[in-house]
């Protein structure tokens, strides 16, 4: 009796935790992008100017983002996994990175995004880094 409880108990749980993921990650403003263009208007307007490195941070990790401050640093800004894209130098940026894996299969859209810094507040200006990975 007790096992079956346990097992019962356990399969609730793991049931609503995937949920809970499909959910949350539905809700992100930067969800399910495929476009450069379409992440970079998207964090734009989640993280506008004169935000504090504080706030641009706990908005971005709240989009399942990781994100460490980089100062006087090159950010690389790629579209594709082959592109050379320009490279920023003497940045001070919030550097965020993201991988959407597929569900299962080996490939994995990776996003880069640089979020430019005037100090410890943002100036607006963000740049997109991106490619698709996998074997």
């Amino acid at each position: 009796m007790k096992r079956t409880r346990c097992i019962r108990w356990s399969l609730f749980v793991l049931v609503a935790v995937v949920a809970a993921g499909c959910v949350s990650s539905a809700t992100r403003t930067t969800h399910n992008h495929k476009n450069p263009d379409a992440m970079h208007s998207s964090v734009a307007s989640l993280v506008p100017a004169g935000t504090s490195l504080q706030d641009a941070t706990a908005l971005m990790e709240g989009e399942g983002f990781d994100c460490k401050v980089t100062r006087n640093g090159v950010f690389r800004e790629m579209r594709h996994w082959a592109d050379k894209g320009p490279d920023h130098e003497d940045l001070d940026f919030l550097r965020c990175r993201r991988i959407n894996s597929n569900a299962g299969f080996l490939m994995g859209r990776v996003w880069n995004v640089a979020i430019v810094l005037d100090g410890d507040v943002t100036n607006g200006e963000v740049l997109v880094s991106h490619f698709v990975d996998g074997p």
